[in-house]
């Protein structure tokens, strides 16, 4: 069996029709709960199935690629928040694994 890297299937999947990627994400935690106050980030932990939910929202909509919730996870954003770095690491691990769940 021929093994085709990931780019390459990319690229195959890209030559036969247009990727739609998925929305605004604060705007969406937002209509699902909106006492929430940004940054959003933290949520990847602590309330990992309102993520989750948002992301499948983008799925069920027709997107065919999802981002991950951490448009402001970065050290200079969070810091300004009482973040540590190894939070911060944390909360982008998260983010990852809760869209990798929802794309699985």
């Amino acid at each position: 069996m021929i093994q085709i890297s990931k780019r390459k299937q990319l690229e195959n999947v890209l030559s036969e029709k247009i990727m739609v990627l998925d929305g605004a994400f604060g705007t969406e935690i937002q209509r699902n709960d909106n006492s929430l106050l940004s940054p959003y980030e933290p949520l990847n932990k602590t309330n990992a199935e309102l993520v989750k939910r948002v992301h499948r929202s983008y799925v069920e909509a027709g997107s065919d690629i999802i981002s991950t919730n951490s448009f402001n996870c970065s050290y200079l954003e969070l810091l300004k928040h009482g973040f540590t770095k190894e939070e911060i690491d944390n909360l982008n691990v998260m983010a990852a694994k809760n869209a990798k769940d929802v794309a699985a």
